[in-house]
This record gives C-alpha cells, sequence and structure tokens, in this order.
C-alpha cells in the first residue's frame, strides 16, 4: 500500500466521526488531572474546579475548532491538548491563581504560555529532525 501523504492522513484522521461526551464525566477527569496540584494549590486556596473548567476551555480555543483556525504548531491530533494541559499544569502553582477570573483573561498568565508552547514545538522539531535523518 501506498503511503498517504499529509493531506490524506489528515483527512482521514478527520473524518472518523463525531463522538459523544458527557460534559460531566469530562469535570471529574478534569478534576482528576490536576489532583496532584491540590498540595501546591493549597497556600492560594485550594484548587478551584470552576475556575480550571474556564481555564481549559480557554486552552482549547488555541488549539482551534470549526469555526476557529488553530495555531500552526498546535493541532490536537498532534497531542497539543496534552502538550497545552503538561504546560498550564507547570505553570498554575507559578502563579498562584487561574488563567481567567469572571470571564476576564490574565493577558500576563497567557503570554507566560506562549513561550513554553515555543519550548514544546522546538522540541517536537528536534525529535521529527532525528527520526528523519536516522530514516535517510
Amino acid at each position: 500500500m501506498p503511503e498517504l501523504s499529509k493531506v490524506e492522513k489528515e483527512e482521514k484522521n478527520r473524518s472518523k466521526g463525531f463522538q459523544l461526551l458527557h460534559i460531566s464525566i469530562l469535570r471529574d477527569y478534569l478534576q482528576l488531572e490536576f489532583l496532584d496540584l491540590a498540595p501546591a494549590m493549597e497556600e492560594f486556596g485550594g484548587l478551584d474546579l470552576e475556575r480550571l473548567v474556564d481555564d481549559f476551555v480557554l486552552l482549547c480555543y488555541l488549539i482551534g475548532n470549526d469555526f476557529l483556525p488553530h495555531l500552526p504548531a498546535l493541532d490536537i491530533l498532534d497531542g497539543a491538548l496534552n502538550d497545552l494541559l503538561d504546560i498550564y499544569k507547570r505553570l498554575l502553582p507559578k502563579w498562584g491563581d487561574y488563567l481567567t477570573l469572571l470571564g476576564e483573561v490574565d493577558l500576563a498568565r497567557l503570554g507566560d504560555v506562549f513561550p513554553e508552547i515555543g519550548r514544546v514545538i522546538e522540541d517536537n522539531l528536534i525529535a521529527e529532525m532525528e527520526t528523519v535523518s536516522k530514516e535517510t
């Protein structure tokens, strides 16, 4: 079977249909994902699930959707959501607060996210270059 082009691979991955998701289950999983940060956030009033959900929604906007394009290096098919959550989990205890408050985005904190995204992109490019150089 001939190897698929990048466009063909993307089309194949994107045409897998819809998935049903119960929001309450997503909230539960989000809370579980951040439980390990609870001790670090205690001095700042503890973890607030509602604010975590708000920040999660904001991070998802960076990945894009059917109406908003994603940032070029943040494709959900390439693990961008996992990368963003890892970055957020590293930064949240340093900030001591969340990215959003009552629908307003803290632009300084959001600005801290972008250099971290750049580091992840750089690491991914280096890994890809190493893979390509091993194949040749």
